[in-house]
This record gives structure tokens, sequence and C-alpha cells, in this order.
């Protein structure tokens, strides 16, 4: 009896882990991400020696936005390289792959990955960007890119490039159209919407994890940032956030904002979305990232370190050479420190301001009158020192202006507010970025920026200084009342009334570009998609229908025998 109880048990416990086997499967696959390759094959010395700033002699070619056109195609060399060594099943390029989509550029990088392909077995696909379709139709483009994504996809939208493709296990990738002109800035329209709430619907039907992948962000996280870049977070004319979230979508990867950053977005029925924004290729950090999919969502950010210089152009100066050879990513931080300092110069100039605050003379009469009053000023306090001991002009100083209202200007390695700025930017730029409110560093900014206004606005009325606040204002999505702006400027103190705006309506807008909140932005491991969605019931094939049988006895049998030791 013990014999026959034996084989019986073997065969049940042989049936049970067969069928297990049969039906579980490998969920995690890895998958390394890009974005923002701005890959410009035609880089010359001419375009190098044009635009010579005057920050640095050694650095004269820095761009004004940090980035690095001229180095772009050796930066997409190493990074095919990388990507090729990486442990990954698939590479994701989010978007602007070229940077003047010119159809040569197209079919240039299409035959690099074409080739990356074949060589490592890795399959590439392709997000498309703003920058992609400036010289190319959208049927060029998806012609030109066929075989990444869109020859194999599931399913495609007639009105636009997006598309679906099947990846390992349980995952499919939607990648989103969010370039073609539409209802808003950003491309996006309700129709396209729709469509991707259908891929959703259908994805959960099938029981299958989607992903999700688009060029602009999604989700207007800073004020700050969406000033700088107007109308390209979709959720500001969209509710696309809670279209993923609410059909299960976990992760989405997006780009064009060239900065690090992973974001937690909550869906009205309580779901999480995780936006993954990925720098650009081509400015400091250089980086990209390595995405493991399963129980967890690990991600890990990889940066560009070295490079083949003989690909990129003559014109440069020996100092520049010999750091990019001798170490890449501290010439990607000179350029980009270079170029985001000369960048904030640009505050000089009262038609350059007025154009970035959005100011229409004609439309705007009064504000653009009240801009150039003021602008000579607002760039002289910018632009002057921070401190007493670094005075040019006698008398001229951060640090003394706050003087005369009793007011202390806290140390930091930085010299003008300009300065400030940058270090701001260039860690709102890497992600992680970490100078709370209460650091000196922020602190002597806002109140800096009090100094400033102070010593900007010396000359204008109690109204003219409601007019031009009034509008500063509207860009971090607040109303004041003019009554409020008035009192400040008129009523007590010039200098308090511009602390309590500045303490009110800007500190919050810098200290969440200034101190990152959780997740990490360049390292951190999240939720992951198992266990499995739920799926329709299908009928069992008749090897689940016998393992199932002989695990019913199985699980009689070990109730008798756990009764009798008892």
């Amino acid at each position: 009896m013990k014999k026959v109880l034996s084989v019986i048990l073997c065969l049940a416990m042989l049936f049970s882990v067969t069928a297990l086997c049969a039906s579980a499967k490998d969920a995690t696959f890895t998958m390394t991400v890009a974005s923002d390759l701005h890959y410009n094959p035609k880089a010359s010395s001419a375009a190098l020696v044009s635009k010579r700033n005057s920050i640095s002699e050694d650095f004269f070619h820095a761009s004004p936005a940090g980035d690095l056109p001229a180095e772009s195609a050796a930066i997409l060399k190493a990074f095919l390289e990388k990507a090729a060594a990486e442990k990954s099943d698939y590479v994701l390029l989010a978007g602007d792959l070229v940077d003047s989509g010119l159809k040569a550029s197209h079919e240039a990088l299409a035959a690099m990955l074409k080739d990356f392909e074949a060589k490592t077995g890795k399959k590439v696909f392709v997000v498309p960007g703003n920058h992609d379709l400036y010289g190319v139709t959208s049927a060029e483009y998806t012609s030109i890119y066929r075989d990444f994504g869109y020859s194999e996809a599931a399913a495609k939208d007639a009105d636009s490039n997006s598309y679906v493709v099947e990846l390992k296990d349980n995952y499919r990738l939607i990648v989103i159209d969010s370039t073609n002109p539409g209802e808003s800035e950003h491309g996006m329209t309700d129709k396209r919407v729709n469509w991707v709430k259908a891929q959703c619907e259908k994805a959960k039907k099938d029981g299958k994890y989607l992903i999700a992948s688009m060029h602009h962000n999604l989700i207007d996280r800073v004020s700050a940032a969406a000033f700088f870049h107007r109308g390209d977070a979709v959720d500001k004319s969209f509710k696309l956030g809670d279209v993923l979230a609410e059909a299960g979508v976990k992760y989405i990867f997006t780009g064009h904002s060239h900065n690090q950053d992973i974001a937690a977005y909550k869906a009205a029925n309580g779901n999480m979305l995780y936006e993954v924004v990925t720098g650009s290729l081509t400015t400091y950090p250089v980086p990209y990232r390595v995405v493991s999919f399963g129980t967890e969502t690990v991600i890990e950010t990889r940066n560009i370190d070295k490079i083949d210089v003989s690909l990129v152009p003559d014109g440069m100066t020996n100092k520049a050479y010999n750091l990019m050879q001798s170490d890449f990513f501290k010439y990607a931080h000179t350029c980009f420190t270079v170029g985001i300092n000369q960048m904030t110069l640009s505050v000089t100039d009262a038609d350059s301001i007025m154009g970035q605050l959005n100011i229409d003379a004609g439309k705007n009469p009064q504000m653009s009158e009240i801009a150039h009053k003021v602008v000579g000023r607002l760039a002289e306090g910018l632009t002057m020192p921070l401190y007493m001991k670094d005075e040019v002009e006698a008398g001229k100083s951060i640090q003394r202006i706050l003087a005369a209202y009793d007011v202390l200007m806290p140390e930091t390695d930085c010299k003008t507010m300009t300065e400030l700025a940058a270090l701001f930017y260039e860690a709102f730029t890497a992600g992680d970025e970490d100078y709370p409110i209460y650091s000196h560093e922020v602190f002597a900014f806002t109140r800096g920026l009090s100094a400033v206004l102070n010593y900007g606005l010396a000359n204008v009325t109690g109204e003219e200084y409601a007019i031009m606040m009034s509008y500063l204002t509207s860009f971090s999505g607040y109303t004041v009342p003019d009554e409020f702006l008035i009192y400040a400027g008129d009523g007590v103190s010039r200098f308090k009334g511009i602390e309590t705006y500045i303490a009110t309506f800007v500190t919050p807008v810098v200290a969440a570009m200034t101190k990152d909140e959780a997740p990490a932005d360049n390292n951190a491991t999240l939720e992951g998609y198992e266990p499995a969605p739920v799926v329709e019931e299908k009928e069992k094939t008749i090897w689940e229908k016998i393992a199932d049988f002989f695990k019913k006895i199985y699980d009689y049998l070990m109730s008798i025998f756990t009764y009798y030791e008892k």
C-alpha cells in the first residue's frame, strides 16, 4: 500500500510541476533607453567658429543651450557600443533622433540602427520627436524607420505615427506620437487619446502588461520647467495620465526637456503611473538608462564617458580636445557650465527677455513699455556681484542692497545671481537635485531676487509694479489680486512688499526645481507589473485537467495523512 501511495504521490507532484512549468513564464526583461540624440552628421568646423561665446576662450564653442551638437556623431557611436554590451533585450529611443530633421540624417541613423540590430540581435524601437519632422513628412518618417517598430506593429494609428508592438512574455510597448500638429502645441488630440485608450483596454483584455513611451513630457511637475517648455506637458491639455494609469500602465518613458527625472502620478482610481524622463544623450550628463522589468522595476542610469575624438570636427582648442579625449564626462560638464552661464547673460537684452516671457509688443504695449523701462536695471542687478568683497563698481552688490534693509546675505561659492540660476539649472538637468529650501544657495537666490527686483523696479509706479508682477505670477498658475500687488508696491516699503511676493509665489517654484522629491531621478527600484493581470478564463488543456485531477488526489491523501499523524 505504501508503494502504491508513493507512486500516486510522485505522479501527482510530477504532473503538478509539469503544469506549472508549462504555464509559468520568465517575466523579466531589460530595455536600454535613450532620448534626444539630436544626431547631426553634418557638424562642421565652420559652425563651431561661427558661434564664439564670451565666457571662455578654451571652450568658446560651447553652445548656449549646453548641448553638444558637434560631438553628436561620436556620442551616438559610443552609445551604440555601450548598448551592445548591456545585457538588454531591447533599445528604446524616445524621440528627437536627429537634430535638423533632414531626410539624409534620418537615413544615416536608420542605417546605423540596422547594422546595430544585425550585430547584436537586440531590437530597436523609435519614438517620433518634434525635431524629427522638421524636414520630412510623417509618411517619410515611418518609411525610413519601418524596421524599428512599424513593420512588426501589432496595431498602428491611422492618423499618427503611434503604434503597439509585442515584447517578451506578457509585455507590450505602446509608442504614442506627440509631434504632429493638432489641438495643442505638443500635437496631442482627443482622437489620439481615444486610440491610446482603446489599445489600453485591448491590452488589459488580452492579459498584457503595457509599457508606454512618447517624446513630450506627460506631466507638468514644475512650473518653472513648464515656463521654458510652454505647452509641452501633455496633461495640461489632455488627461492622458489617467487614461494610462487607470488601465494599469505603470511606466511611460519620455524625453524632450533634456533633464533626468522620475515622477509618480496618481490617477483618479488610485493607480500609480511613473513617468521616466531621460535627459538628452547630447547634453550633460550624457545619460541613458537600463531598465529591468519583473516583480520589481529597476531603473539604472549610465553615462557616456568616452568617445572617438576623430569623429569630432576640427576647430576647437587643444585644451578642449585633450579634455574630451581624457575625460569626456568632465568635458561635457564643462561645456554645459560655460554654455548655460552664457545663456543667462541674455537677460541683458530687453527684446530677448520679452521673447522668453512671451510678450508681444503689439498685443501688449503696456507690458512692453514697462519691460523696456526696467530691463536694464534688472540685468544690472542679476549680473552685479553677490558680495561686497567682489564689488567691481563701488557700492554695488546684492549684499549691500540687502544690508540697507538689515537683511543678511548667506555665503555661497557663486559670484552672481546668474551663476546661482545656472547652478540650479545644472542640478535640475542632472537629476537628484539637492538644494532644499533652507539651504544657503536657495536662501541666497530668493533674497538676492528680492534685491534685484527692488533695484530693477525702483522707478516704476505701483500700478506698473502690479501689472508686471501679475504677468510674471501667471506662469506659476496663481492669480493675484491687483489690490494686493499695488499694496505691496506702494502701500508698504517696496522692499518688504517684494519680499512678501517672493516668499509667497516664487520660493515654492524655486524649491520645486532645486530639491527632488521621491522617487530618485537616476537610480530607483520601484513596483513591477507582476503578479500577472487577471485574464479571461480559458478552456484548460487535457494536461492541465490531468494535473488538476492528480493534485486533488494528492491534497486528499495528504489531508488523511496529516489527520492520522495527529
